[in-house]
């Protein structure tokens, strides 16, 4: 699938697969974020196996709201450090709204 045909999908849908990490404490979802989309991109290449598609999200105020009310948490990340040794990854399937925008294919 490629990242048009994922994005075409996902948009008719409404919905989005969201990476997160799992504690292992109670298995509820981190949701890793970054200032940058670069930074973001940085960040998947080290910890994602390579043939993972993957693009960036803005995150709006409302969305980070309904994450919170859920239990979700969201941990910012100033450096793409590697985890994926320590951490387990997964993904998250969430409905949106229409102007959610994939920024850039890594």
């Amino acid at each position: 699938m490629t990242l048009k045909e994922l994005k075409d999908e996902c948009t008719s849908g409404k919905w989005l697969p969201i990476l997160v990490m799992r504690a292992n404490d109670n298995g509820k979802p981190i949701l890793p974020m970054f200032d940058t989309a670069s930074l973001a991109a940085k960040f998947c290449k080290r910890n994602l196996p390579p043939n993972w598609l993957c693009g960036i999200v803005d995150l709006r105020l409302r969305d980070a709201q309904w994450m919170d009310d859920n239990g979700w948490k969201a941990i910012k990340f100033d450096y793409p450090r590697k985890l994926s040794d320590i951490v387990e990854f997964d993904v998250e399937v969430v409905e949106f709204e229409p102007e959610h925008n994939l920024v850039i294919k890594i």
